[in-house]
């Protein structure tokens, strides 16, 4: 089979059972390969099954085994009949629990597969000298979960039916918070006709839930949706069932290929179990074998751009509008240098975030070490969240739900998710400092997430001002305190004039924000649109 370029899924079967689904990560055992933000800010996954494990063996003592580990979110289920939920497995050759690592077997074709089942159960052994690595649940009569060998070079999985003829693929991934922006696509082929001379068909469902039921379907049920028998079919999983990639976003994603097998002597598809030897380890006949290969998911996810340098589970501090980037796993929750608020009222504390395909909530939400609140921070009902205009002040209000806290519980402020499609957001959030005393250093610690989470550390200190601190909304902060003058919150060079237009300091953001020591008297502040005429006593 040829192998596409990339993508996605997989997952559970069981109704009713928790979310488990294939990691995004290079696994080379199980044949994935991630890449992110590859094309256009997109990421891509694929799942082309291509092992790095050599093939199975077995000599006349011993099966060498190459056991596949999935990274979770792969299963098929075989069942024992066509009503059961009661479902059978071989000793060595499973895959059947999408919440765990399964473990399709590398061979390199069906007949090899065979012999090394007959091999490992002990039917071409004596019992009194079993083989080793065998495993008398390998009866030819249980299903075997493979990574059989393909034409053109690499491989793609399967199950072996043995006896039985009710199977359920199942394949899953998460889209929470992504973007889906092209089609998931996949191939279906056909590896073994088995023998009864006889073809099955497999329906196709699809669901955006993991919640199996036919009111999270998307689109609708495909019967017969692939013969055996009928050659490679390649698979553009929207085009299929009516729908667009976005209708794949936001979602857990969960998809069903079923069959009940091949008719029975009668002609009639009861799912019932083809008959054995009268040894009852050896099937008379068995089904057809099918393959999957090449599950391709192309998405955008969600990132951040501003604080810079954001990977999931970083902790900032706001650094008095400075963010330091502490890594993973720091210890620091002070915030760093302080912020300096009025002491005899409410000061506004600009956070800027920029994030880019949103397709879910921003949440923003109160998580100090032991839970709780801090009653010196919050924010407004209305206007805490602004979004930058092209003139490039942040002036246009965002919609947003917040939740104060009710003195024990966290403060919690939600900013909706897109009503179609993914968004790249440029907002200021205005955190509000409250009731904070002279020295007083309080910190709040605010869990931040578009789909990529990360922890910010704000730090206060009361200080009593000779100007009271001013915020614009056109970006800058600026207060005066010991004979100098203070800016922070802007990425742009700062400039001080004095009230003739006469420049007497140039300094960057980062000088600006740890103060511009100047002589009494009236100043002018400029940074990019940003001017305020401030009084240094």
């Amino acid at each position: 089979m040829k192998k596409l370029f990339l993508t996605a899924l997989l997952s559970a079967i069981f109704i009713g059972s928790a979310y488990a689904q294939f990691r995004f990560g290079n696994y080379p055992v199980i044949g994935m390969v991630y890449t992110a933000t590859n094309v256009a800010n997109k990421d891509t996954l694929l799942v082309n099954f291509n092992t790095s494990l050599a093939n199975s063996s077995y000599t006349a003592t011993a099966v060498t085994l190459s056991k596949c580990q999935t990274q979770k979110g792969l299963q098929c289920i075989v069942y024992t009949d066509n009503t059961t939920t009661t479902s059978i497995q071989s000793g060595n050759f499973k895959c059947v629990s999408y919440g765990g690592n399964g473990n399709p077997v590398h061979v390199p074709n069906m007949d090899s597969l065979l012999h090394i089942m007959a091999k490992s159960s002990s039917i071409l052994t004596p019992p009194s000298t079993p083989p080793t690595n065998g495993n008398l649940a390998d009866s030819l009569t249980a299903p075997a979960h493979c990574l059989f060998d393909v034409t053109g070079g690499g491989q793609a999985y399967g199950v072996y039916p043995g006896k039985y003829k009710h199977l359920e693929y199942g394949f899953q991934v998460d889209l929470t918070s992504k973007a889906c922006t092209d089609d998931i696509t996949f191939e279906i082929d056909t590896y073994n006709a088995g023998t009864t001379g006889k073809t099955a068909s497999y329906e196709l469902a699809v669901y955006g839930s993991t919640t199996i039921s036919d009111a999270n379907l998307i689109g609708s049920k495909i019967a017969d949706f692939y013969v055996t028998g009928s050659g490679k079919k390649s698979v553009n999983l929207a085009t299929v069932l009516g729908k667009v990639p976005g209708d794949f976003s936001n979602k857990k994603i969960c998809i069903f290929l079923r069959t009940q097998g091949t008719s029975n002597a009668s002609g009639i598809v009861d799912g019932l179990p083809n008959a054995t030897s009268g040894t009852t380890h050896i099937p008379i006949a068995y089904d057809p074998t099918i393959v999957f290969d090449n599950f391709n998911f192309m998405f955008g996810s969600a990132s951040w751009i501003v604080p810079e340098g954001v990977i999931a589970s970083t902790i900032f501090n706001h650094n008095n509008g400075s963010p330091v980037n502490l890594g993973v796993g720091a210890t620091d929750f002070s915030g760093g240098t302080p912020v300096p608020v009025y002491i005899t009222d409410s000061t506004k504390i600009p956070i800027y975030l920029t994030g880019i395909n949103r397709i879910g909530t921003i949440d923003i939400k109160e998580a100090n070490d032991g839970g709780g609140h801090s009653s010196k921070f919050g924010f407004t009902s209305t206007g805490a969240v602004l979004k930058k205009a092209t003139d490039g002040t942040y002036s246009q209000k965002v919609t947003y739900t917040y939740t104060p806290s009710d003195g024990t519980t966290a403060m919690d402020l939600l900013i909706p998710a897109p009503t179609s499609g993914s968004v790249n957001d440029t907002i200021q959030v205005l955190l509000t400092s409250v009731g904070v005393t002279a020295g007083m250093t309080p910190a709040v610690r605010l869990e931040i997430t578009n789909g990529i989470r990360f922890w910010y550390n704000v730090g206060v200190i009361g200080s009593l001002y000779t100007s009271v601190p001013t915020i614009n909304l056109k970006s800058a902060f600026v207060w005066t305190e010991n004979k100098s003058i203070f800016v922070s919150n802007t990425t742009e060079v700062v400039y001080i004039t004095n009230i003739t237009g006469q420049k007497l300091k140039v300094v960057s953001p980062v000088e600006a924000s740890k103060g511009i020591n100047l002589n009494s008297g009236i100043y002018i502040v400029k940074t990019g649109s940003f001017v305020q005429k401030v009084l240094l006593k």
